[in-house]
């Protein structure tokens, strides 16, 4: 929906707002420069939806949308483009919300269709729209997000199997670390005296077998995901710089989508939330903790590469070959360039008396733009290869 006032005339376009939940969707429209009205509560299926919005574009040259992003996803959003509706997916946490104590589904349809007439006439940007992400980058998407959740789970049973293991006085002394092959050895051997206890025990031993088997599986269609997916050669030049696993890869690649979408490194730092807050009036300059806005699986992922791999450097023989085979020598390049400059960011900071978080928090903004940067090149390359 970019620079519509500068593509036609939409004085007498139809504007809707649209209150989606799971089971219903509330529509608000305006015609043109006219007050937005309630016009109708529609079941959530698809043939109610096709039935409404087909009279709306009969009776309507120009049609445009917008709603809510939520937990509906994006299925309402391609729907209607296909229809042939232009929508807008709207950032919820960047909506003005109305003034006074009135608050349903109605009155928040009309504010929608209000507010998308005035960024559509009137060019006032109140706005925001949310990134559509290509149906096989999301189904990616999914995918890796169940793979964070069993290895989640995968945390928690230890902690319970652990937990139990300390409540009834039972400790492992072999080694100095668990979950090695010789501390699960011994929790096979594990008796408690009672049965109950054993079978309660047994249980979740199995519960764990059956989640680091799935989580397992995961990383193997991941892989094979990666040999496939048209994007696939984006996350092995992300995979060149230090502390970025093909996993960590594979998500960051899913959850942006495409990376060219931000002019800049800067405003790259400031979608994932690693930029300071700021509260300034005057001569005085005020900056505080990270914003933490924005996506916060890459974010988190930027942090966790900037733990432990940026403490040492590596010569750029051992570097280069640690690299994946094939990869253009600029890339290879960019992400030596980018093992220096970190190091010396991370030591600069540590040295002048910072704690060693903030100067991991720094590491990772600088990361994230170096990630941007082999992104965009290599979104480039992919593109150039595609129309050649």
């Amino acid at each position: 929906m970019k620079n519509l006032t500068a593509s036609g005339d939409f004085t007498q376009a139809c504007f809707l707002g649209l209150d989606v939940h799971k089971k219903t969707i509330v529509v608000a429209q305006a015609q043109g420069c006219d007050s937005p009205r309630y016009v109708a509560t529609l079941k959530h299926d698809r043939q109610t939806i096709e039935k409404f919005f087909q009279k709306i574009r009969q009776s309507n040259q120009t049609v445009f949308s917008t709603y809510e992003a939520g937990g509906c996803g994006y299925g309402l959003a391609r729907h209607l483009k296909k229809l042939g509706i232009t929508n807008l997916i709207a950032a919820p946490s960047k909506i003005v919300k109305p003034k006074g104590t009135l608050k349903n589904d109605k009155h928040d349809a009309i504010h929608l269709a209000r507010l998308l007439r005035n960024h559509v006439l009137l060019d006032q940007k109140e706005l925001h729209e949310v990134y559509l992400p290509d149906p096989a980058d999301e189904a990616v998407r999914e995918k890796t997000r169940q793979r964070h959740a069993f290895k989640r789970q995968v945390q928690v049973t230890r902690n319970q199997i652990l937990g139990m293991l300390t409540r009834h006085g039972k400790r492992y002394t072999l080694t100095k670390t668990h979950w090695t092959q010789t501390h699960r050895k011994w929790m096979e051997s594990v008796r408690f005296g009672h049965p109950i206890l054993d079978e309660s025990f047994r249980m979740y031993l199995d519960q764990l077998h059956d989640l680091e088997a799935r989580v397992a599986q995961c990383d193997l269609e991941l892989e094979r995901i990666r040999q496939v997916w048209s994007k696939g050669p984006v996350v092995t030049a992300l995979t060149a710089l230090r502390g970025i696993s093909l996993l960590a890869a594979i998500s960051m690649v899913s959850e942006i989508g495409c990376f060219s979408r931000f002019d800049s490194a800067a405003q790259f730092m400031a979608f994932l939330g690693l930029t300071p807050s700021e509260h300034s009036s005057g001569d005085r300059v005020t900056r505080g903790r990270i914003t933490k806005k924005g996506n916060s699986k890459v974010r988190s992922l930027l942090v966790e590469a900037s733990c432990c791999a940026y403490r040492t450097l590596k010569s750029k023989d051992v570097f280069v070959k640690k690299c994946p085979a094939n990869l253009p020598s600029e890339l290879t390049n960019h992400a030596y360039k980018a093992q220096h400059r970190l190091y010396k960011t991370y030591w600069k900071l540590v040295h002048k008396g910072k704690n060693s978080n903030v100067a991991r928090i720094a590491v990772a903004r600088e990361l994230a733009g170096f990630v941007w940067a082999i992104g965009v090149a290599s979104e480039s390359q992919l593109q150039t290869k595609t129309t050649s």
